[in-house]
């Protein structure tokens, strides 16, 4: 862990050293402009790749570009909650034990956090076909009178085959 911590802070002393140097260069143009590049990494990256024409620049480029991306990949990689999320397994980030620690160490306050009970859980029954209307056959899998639907609703108006003897079963 020592390490991890060694390196944040050299890669942010690299990034500060190189954004300090850099906006420098950048107030020479105008004092916005250097405090742009100072404390917004966007403008800093559009002034160094695309706008600085300067000798000398590659170090303090150097230093900026190392001192954000190896800081940005340590805590990416060995920042715990980070690295759960990456690798999948967020239903070990312990939620409930920053509440249960946050209580043992200042105690319950009267009238604090109490759990809710759960809302009970209503079960609708499920809708019940339509039954057999002498018909032919719809897309609900019923026998209607009348044309096919995909409701199975009764449409009366139309003439039934049963009438004629058949069932509307396929022959």
């Amino acid at each position: 862990m020592l390490l991890v911590v060694i390196t944040v802070i050299v890669g942010v002393l690299s990034y500060w050293y190189g954004a300090w140097k850099l906006s420098r260069y950048a107030a020479r143009i105008s004092g916005g402009l250097g405090a742009g590049v100072l404390l917004f990494p966007p403008i800093t990256f559009w002034f160094v790749f695309y706008k600085l024409e300067h000798e000398g620049k590659e170090f303090p480029t150097t230093m900026w570009l190392f001192g954000m991306v190896s800081t940005l990949i340590v805590v990416g990689v060995f920042f715990q909650p980070l690295s759960l999320i990456a690798t999948g397994r967020m239903d070990e980030l312990d939620q409930m034990g920053i509440a249960e620690s946050a209580v043992a160490e200042y105690g319950m306050k009267e009238g604090g956090y109490k759990a809710t009970p759960s809302p009970p859980v209503e079960i609708v029954p499920p809708p019940v076909a339509a039954t057999n209307n002498a018909g032919t056959n719809n897309a609900a899998g019923t026998n209607n009178a009348g044309t096919n639907n995909a409701a199975g609703t009764n449409n009366g108006a139309a003439p039934s085959t049963a009438a004629q003897g058949t069932t509307g079963a396929p022959e």
